[in-house]
């Protein structure tokens, strides 16, 4: 029997975000599957990157291995998003790192991306490059940032998330009939608000015949009312972790916020158009061999903003302007006259993804 532990970014009392189980969900698929081809007996175990260490401690201790399905590379992550990975490396657990991505400041006027990080952050990187069996990222963009800081042991791979062994024999088709289209949510909607309703009312004017449905990844009171005031139907996916993302089955096309609703879509061959909002937006769409993304942006937040926040003066940035809104729809718009057909030069690269990892997986049971 071999016990694998799996740290999982998926926040259960949080923001409850979807897409973090989907990464989790496709990992687990992946690991069994090759289990099952090797004949070996495995028992998954799952916990929360940033649970505390005496809910996980006897867990980690009786793994076999260990891997970080999508590592969160943020600037301060050896002591908020993962504050007990330094005891799993002291404790030399063997380990592997999947779809590690980052969330770099591309909204900033800074050239430097990169000086945001801490040195513990820095010296919790080195050591995980030095000991990881094998260390894969999601983006070129997260890549770019591990070659550029000398984590050699990294490579490109791609999003785990993408494995859809149910989805592996379906094709991008061209389609002159959409008929189902869902909008994902955005993070932080108070904010992109203007996006969000610029976005429905151009759906509504290119497909006026088409069902329009807004699905919700995360926890959030905002779109009840947003969807009554416009009369789109709103679907909670983020309740059901597991099987939530199904609704993408139905769906013709995609357009919206979230990373992983793209992903959800494209795996199941379906065109999908991306509102960058982060960093995480922009590997996705630097990586991607189709221009189906529109950096959407919101400014950066500087100190003196933070304590007029905190003291209540002011509640909420800027709404983020809505123009990247108008610039996607543009392109849906000339896309739909050619029945999407650009994405069908996409297939090959989204079933690389979807395959890329087994080899990597493999190793575990070495």
């Amino acid at each position: 029997m071999k016990n694998i532990v799996i740290i999982s970014t998926y926040p259960e009392f949080g923001s409850q975000n979807i897409g973090d189980q989907l990464i989790t969900d496709a990992l687990i698929a992946n690991i069994t599957k090759i289990a099952k081809n090797k004949k070996i007996e495995i028992r998954i175990k799952v916990i929360f990157r940033a649970d505390h260490w005496d809910n996980v401690k006897e867990t980690i201790r009786n793994s076999d291995f260990i891997v970080f399905a999508c590592l969160a590379i943020r600037p301060k992550m050896s002591t908020h998003e993962y504050p007990y990975l330094n005891k799993i490396i002291r404790m030399n657990k063997s380990f592997g790192v999947i779809s590690a991505g980052t969330d770099l400041p591309v909204h900033q006027k800074s050239r430097d991306m990169y000086k945001i990080f801490t040195k513990e952050t820095m010296l919790l990187l080195k050591d995980i490059n030095k000991k990881a069996r094998f260390f894969s990222t999601r983006g070129v963009l997260t890549q770019s940032f591990c070659n550029f800081v000398d984590l050699n042991n990294s490579f490109f791979a791609g999003d785990i998330a993408f494995y859809a062994e149910n989805n592996a024999d379906k094709n991008f088709k061209r389609n002159d009939d959409i008929k189902n289209i869902s909008i994902s949510s955005p993070h932080r909607p108070e904010i992109y608000t203007d996006s969000l309703t610029t976005l429905v009312l151009g759906i509504k004017r290119l497909f006026p015949n088409a069902s329009l449905k807004l699905i919700q990844h995360g926890k959030s009171d905002f779109f009840n009312s947003f969807c009554k005031n416009n009369n789109i139907e709103l679907v909670e996916a983020y309740k059901d972790k597991h099987k939530g993302l199904s609704t993408y089955d139905d769906t013709d096309l995609h357009v919206g916020f979230r990373v992983h609703a793209h992903v959800s879509s494209l795996k199941r061959k379906i065109p999908s158009y991306l509102l960058e909002q982060d960093g995480r937006g922009a590997d996705y769409g630097l990586t991607l061999n189709a221009k189906c993304s529109v950096p959407n942006y919101s400014e950066s937040i500087d100190f003196t903003d933070k304590v007029l926040r905190r003291l209540k003066i002011k509640k909420h940035p800027k709404t983020v302007s809505a123009m990247p809104a108008n610039l996607i729809l543009s392109m849906i718009e000339a896309d739909m006259h050619d029945s999407f057909t650009k994405f069908c030069y996409l297939e090959e690269q989204v079933n690389w993804f979807s395959n890329n990892h087994t080899d990597y997986l493999g190793s575990i049971f070495e």
